[in-house]
């Protein structure tokens, strides 16, 4: 019973240490938008604020979507040992057993059919359609917002196909 102790724990600290990586990534909510908004403009054109938010927006949707994903994984990886750990040890309620190995199943099949690595690619897509159009927008004097109006059509394209 000790090694369970011992490996929830472990599971725990694992959980705890993404949580806190997660945090450190996105304390500085704005790392994106700062980025493009004090670049150099040559032709002191900015884009409108609208783009720089929806940028953020899907910054901050990928970053849930990724620590789910680890979560997940990491779930799926500690049940499914702890599950065969429980296997060699007869002296376990067969409830537990049955607790564990329900979870661990749950949490596998939920990773693999909700696939929220390839959710958050899509956001990852969208986040780079974005920043290009806005940069192309600020860089170049004669673009117009035609360019950012089809950027944002485009990104909320492949945000709907990679979903869907």
């Amino acid at each position: 019973m000790n090694w369970i102790i011992i490996s929830v724990f472990i599971f725990f600290l694992i959980i705890v240490v993404i949580l806190l990586v997660f945090r450190r990534f996105y304390n500085d909510k704005n790392v994106g938008r700062k980025f493009l908004f004090e670049s150099k403009k040559p032709f002191n054109k900015i884009a409108p604020a609208i783009y720089y938010d929806k940028q953020m927006l899907f910054r901050k949707y990928y970053g849930l979507l990724i620590l789910i994903h680890y979560f997940f994984t990491v779930m799926s990886v500690f049940l499914t040992t702890l599950t065969i750990y429980m296997v060699m040890d007869s002296e376990l309620d067969d409830t537990l057993r049955l607790v564990v190995t329900v979870l661990a199943a749950v949490c596998t099949n939920l990773q693999m059919i909700l696939q929220f690595d390839k959710m958050a690619e899509a956001y990852i897509v969208a986040i780079r359609i974005l920043e290009d159009a806005i940069i192309r927008y600020e860089q170049i004097e004669e673009t117009s917002l035609e360019v950012l109006i089809e950027a944002n059509k485009k990104a909320e394209d492949v945000i709907h196909n990679k979903v869907q």
